[in-house]
């Protein structure tokens, strides 16, 4: 966490309260900043890196999905989340 942090003071950035790397920066036509989160997970995500990006258990995380609190993806028995739906959720923009 400590390098975290240094290169976050670096690059003008910040850790949020989860422990994510917040990097502001512009979007080519010099508009307003953009936050980058999640940055090392894959676009479409599996139960199992659902829960480190959270930080929750699977219980917690199938709740989520069954609840429709996040939206999901089902193929068979797996539930695939598209990186959007879950920053769209963390962010509290989900539908």
């Amino acid at each position: 966490m400590k390098g975290k942090i240094l290169l976050a003071k670096m690059v003008n950035a910040r850790i949020d309260y989860l422990g994510f790397f917040v990097a502001p920066f512009r979007n080519s036509s010099g508009g307003k900043p953009h936050i980058v989160i999640f940055k090392d997970y894959p676009d479409v995500l599996n139960i199992k890196q659902l829960c480190l990006a959270l930080g929750v258990g699977k219980n917690t995380a199938y709740q989520l999905i069954k609840n429709g609190d996040l939206k999901s993806i089902r193929i068979g028995k797996v539930h695939k989340i598209p990186k959007i739906w879950l920053i769209e959720y963390v962010l509290g923009e989900a539908s």
